[in-house]
């Protein structure tokens, strides 16, 4: 499962720390996900699938868009484009 925490110093630790205590695993995601628009033939195979809607489908002019601040890693992109036009790249 992949969860997007934000805040600042001292409370992102303390969310951290609150749920490492029930027992949670916690692992930093270190990484970049790439949107190359070049691949892309608006198809929307990927907006369905995409929990945090960082894939949209503008329906006026039938384009895709890629918004990197609303998406989370989870990976499901990649596997629904046939054209290759997401990339997961971890460091």
């Amino acid at each position: 499962m992949v969860v997007e925490l934000r805040g600042n110093g001292g409370s992102l630790e303390a969310g951290i720390n609150f749920v490492v205590g029930l027992g949670v695993g916690v692992e930093s995601l270190a990484g970049e996900v790439r949107w190359l628009d070049e691949r892309c033939i608006h198809c929307t195979a990927c907006v369905a699938p995409c929990p945090t809607h960082a894939l949209d489908l503008d329906r006026t002019s039938m384009t895709v868009s890629f918004d990197r601040e609303k998406c989370i890693a989870c990976e499901l992109c990649p596997g629904t484009c046939a054209y290759q036009a997401m990339e997961i790249l971890f460091d």
